[in-house]
This record gives C-alpha cells, sequence and structure tokens, in this order.
C-alpha cells in the first residue's frame, strides 16, 4: 500500500556488495539478481533505462525524496506496531554466540555497538567524521552498569585504549561481514555517527544514538533513538547559528563540507554532550514506559517539521537544554 506497483529488483556484482550477509536477508523480501562482469558492465551501460533513483523514490500515488519516503515508512510501521523487517535466524544468532565466548564476552551480558566516522579531511563527506576520544566517558557510563562496548568499523581505525569491558573488535581477528552484522542486529543500543552501520539495527528493532549528527534535516524517525547534531559557528559574526539559520541554509540538508560557507565552521559533540546522550539512552532501554519529550524537544521538532518530514529523530534532552538558546 507505500510503494508503486512496479516490480522492483536488486540486480548487483556481488564484488560491488559491502555486505553480502546483510543482502541475502533481505532475500525474503526482494528478490536480487548477482551479475556476472559482462552483465555489470552491460547493466552499467544502459541503467538509465530501467533503474530507479534512490534519491526519489516512486510511491503509490506520488513521488518522495529518500528521507522523506523513509520517514513515510518508519511513522507507518509505528502507527500499526509491526514487528522488525528483519530478524536474526537462529541458527545465525547460535554462531555469533559461540564467537563472543571466544572475545569473552559472557553470554548473558549486555552490550552495545559504537562505530565512529573517522575518514579523511580532504573528502567531501568529512562533515560525518568525528574523534573517537570524546566518546570515552560515555564509554564508562555503559561498563559502570556492567554493560560491554563493542567498537566496530574498518581494520587500522584508530585503536581505542585499553578499557575494561571494552573490546576493539574493528581491529581484531574476529572482524568479518557475518559479525558485523550479527552486532549490530543483537546490541542493546547502538552508538554511531553519519555512516552506513547506524543504519542496520533498527532495521532488526535496535534503537540508535546518532552522535555528530551533520545535518538535523536528513535524518530518520528511527523508534526510541535519539539524535545529537553537530552545531555551526559564524567565524565572522563570532556566534553559534541558530537551529532555524541551519534549517534555513544548506547547514542543514548535506554532509559535504564544499558545501558550507567559509566563515561558518562545524563544531562536534563534547564529551558531555555524547555522555548525556548515553545517558538517556540506557534510561529509555531500562524503562518498559516511554518516557515523554520535554517541551524543548516539541518546539524543537515544530521548527524542522516546517521543512517537511525528512528528518524527525528526537534530540537529546540534555542536548536541547544545554543549547535552548538556539531555538527562535
Amino acid at each position: 500500500d507505500f510503494l508503486s506497483t512496479e516490480k522492483r529488483v536488486i540486480r548487483v556484482h556481488k564484488k560491488n556488495v559491502k555486505n553480502l550477509i546483510y543482502l541475502e536477508y533481505f532475500s525474503k523480501l526482494i528478490e536480487i539478481e548477482y551479475t556476472s562482469d559482462e552483465e555489470n558492465r552491460e547493466f552499467l551501460n544502459n541503467s538509465e533505462n530501467y533503474f530507479e533513483h534512490l534519491s526519489v523514490i516512486k510511491l503509490k500515488n506520488s513521488l518522495a525524496g529518500l528521507y522523506s519516503a523513509w520517514n513515510l515508512a518508519e511513522n507507518l510501521w509505528q502507527k500499526h506496531n509491526y514487528e522488525p523487517i528483519l530478524k536474526i535466524r537462529e541458527d545465525d544468532f547460535l554462531k555469533g554466540r559461540k564467537i563472543l565466548s571466544k572475545m569473552k564476552i559472557p553470554h548473558d551480558a549486555w552490550f552495545v555497538t559504537l562505530h565512529v566516522r573517522e575518514g579523511k579531511k580532504e573528502t567531501e563527506r568529512s562533515k560525518a567524521n568525528a574523534k573517537i576520544e570524546s566518546y570515552m566517558d560515555g564509554i564508562r557510563e555503559i561498563t559502570r552498569k556492567k554493560g560491554y562496548v563493542i567498537r566496530i568499523g574498518d581494520k587500522g581505525t584508530k585503536p581505542l585504549p585499553k578499557i575494561k569491558n571494552v573490546f576493539d573488535y574493528a581491529n581484531s581477528e574476529f572482524k568479518s561481514e557475518f559479525m558485523d552484522i550479527f552486532l549490530l542486529a543483537n546490541c542493546r543500543f547502538h552508538i554511531g555517527t553519519a555512516s552506513g552501520p547506524a543504519s542496520v539495527p533498527p532495521v532488526f528493532g535496535r534503537p540508535i544514538l546518532y552522535t555528530n549528527c551533520p545535518c538535523i534535516g536528513l535524518n530518520p524517525n528511527f523508534l526510541n533513538s535519539v539524535m545529537i547534531p553537530k552545531l555551526y559557528f559564524n567565524k565572522k559574526e563570532k556566534k553559534f547559528l541558530t537551529f532555524n539559520e541551519m534549517l534555513r541554509g544548506n547547514m542543514a540538508w548535506t554532509v559535504n563540507n564544499n558545501c558550507l560557507n567559509t566563515d561558518v565552521k562545524t563544531i562536534d559533540n563534547t564529551e558531555n554532550d555524547i555522555k548525556h546522550g548515553i545517558i538517556e539512552m540506557l534510561e529509555m532501554t531500562e524503562s518498559s514506559k516511554k518516557i515523554e519529550e520535554t517541551s524543548l524537544q516539541s518546539r524543537f521538532d515544530q521548527a524542522r517539521n516546517r521543512y517537511g518530514d525528512t528528518g524527525q529523530t528526537k534530540i537529546s534532552k540534555y542536548f536541547i537544554e544545554k543549547n535552548r538558546n538556539l531555538l527562535e
């Protein structure tokens, strides 16, 4: 009842797939065709004739941008209280638990996954980067409650210091496509930046803490999730931009640093911002009661919703209270 009625097929060469395990999980929901080298070249040469560009989705009665369509689907899903779209298979769950035991993580322990995008400063998406050091205080909030933190990411990322109950999986012998998905599908919640892994846990019904969000106008309404945005400082005027100024400009709508005014610089989340966001997530996932939003969170929602339904993840209570002066 949501998408248009055309048959949709994922047609892809395996070498172009970031995680084949994850893609295979979708095979019961959508047809997947794997192409040969020759078929892939032919497809790319003629793809404009028959593929749907993912930045615009064709719905049943209209077109919608990716984030609008994403939020419309999320809102519909939550309204009907549907089960998560994917569920880890029993054999995969048992296999993953065995590997966790080899990682010295007890079978009855709960864990949080962490992914902080490093990237390169010169890349266009560098607005999405952050520093792992700013997450240390928050990590200790989790370990203080006897939880484990499993850091995921590409091999070769900056190593973590040795901290009890913290496992640097990204740089370990256990890293694999399978375990990437297992961990993201079974975490208590995920702490992430603007990168691919952050979209995986909600598909399995797991909430996220979206830290260092570079654009407040583009984020899906993930259930029981919290966002902490980056701020923007005008060096010439020596002041922070208000949330409405971000939304009226391009700061709210792109992760490309090249689109920023040279007078404006991006301000990452502080250690305290991240620590309090993690405390909020711990409280939400410990309680069976729905935590009501504050009046300041509602005011932020109202400001953002004037620009459509592309950004709907709930802003951190602590962060909006701290920066209430940026609400016009």
